[in-house]
């Protein structure tokens, strides 16, 4: 999506994913029937009757074409046409000569390596994140819940600013989550976290619990002393700008 300023409704393209959708916005801004995007047009706007797919380039991949060839003649359309444009380049050229490599046969299976234990570091300080406000908003005071929405009222800053996460007073601080990494609930989501870590992670079944648990311990250090970090260069950012005074 586009940014947009507070006071606009609406950006330019969602504009046009309106009146794709037939969505009536005034006289001078009649339904478009085309659309010209990148290959994450689906975003936010329904495409069910669209009817014909233009590809300037020939995907990559068997799968990248399937999925966006897909997108014409959802909703109950007896015909719907692909047109794909092959450029000068080897990989357009062979698909032209050979086109049904591209548009015929079974997908690729997806996959993950279940054993990149950096991908598990990604989703322990996600689930640790999310499990600490998640729990802090539950536990919170009525009159606490009531203000939120005063405090700002937009929807992707529920827990306030970025800033406020880590000079601020309130249940959502970096502080309270120190707090409550060392308290007795952290405990019991670091056993969770145990149980659906990915045992190719530690091949070794013998001491598989251990290390996984050592893992998410460490895990766990790291991730506070990386938030630490970012708090004391969002300080040090505000002390620069202040200059005389806040």
């Amino acid at each position: 999506m586009s940014q947009r300023d507070a006071g606009v409704v609406y950006a330019t393209t969602e504009e046009f994913e309106l009146r794709f959708q037939d969505v009536p916005l005034g006289k001078d801004k009649p339904a478009v029937d085309v659309l010209s995007c990148t290959t994450t047009m689906e975003v936010g706007i329904d495409i069910g009757s669209l009817s014909a797919v233009g590809l300037r380039t020939v995907p990559p991949l068997r799968g990248d074409y399937q999925q966006r060839a897909g997108r014409a003649g959802r909703r109950g359309t007896s015909v719907s046409s692909v047109l794909t444009f092959a450029q000068g380049g080897a990989h357009d050229a062979f698909h032209f000569e050979h086109p049904d490599v591209m548009i015929s046969g079974p997908a690729r299976e997806p996959r993950i390596k279940s054993d990149n234990r950096r991908l598990a570091r990604r989703h322990i300080y996600s689930y640790l994140l999310q499990t600490f406000f998640h729990q802090q908003m539950t536990s919170c005071r009525n009159s606490s819940r009531r203000a939120w929405p005063h405090r700002d009222p937009t929807s992707m800053s529920a827990f306030g600013r970025a800033a406020a996460f880590f000079k601020g007073n309130d249940e959502f601080t970096f502080t309270a989550f120190g707090q409550w990494m060392k308290g007795v609930d952290s405990k019991s989501v670091r056993e969770r976290i145990v149980s659906w870590l990915p045992n190719e992670l530690f091949p070794e079944e013998r001491t598989r619990a251990a290390d996984k648990l050592a893992f998410v311990k460490e895990t766990s250090a790291h991730l506070l002393e990386e938030l630490a970090k970012i708090g004391i260069e969002l300080e040090a950012q505000g002390s620069g700008s202040g200059k005389g005074g806040r």
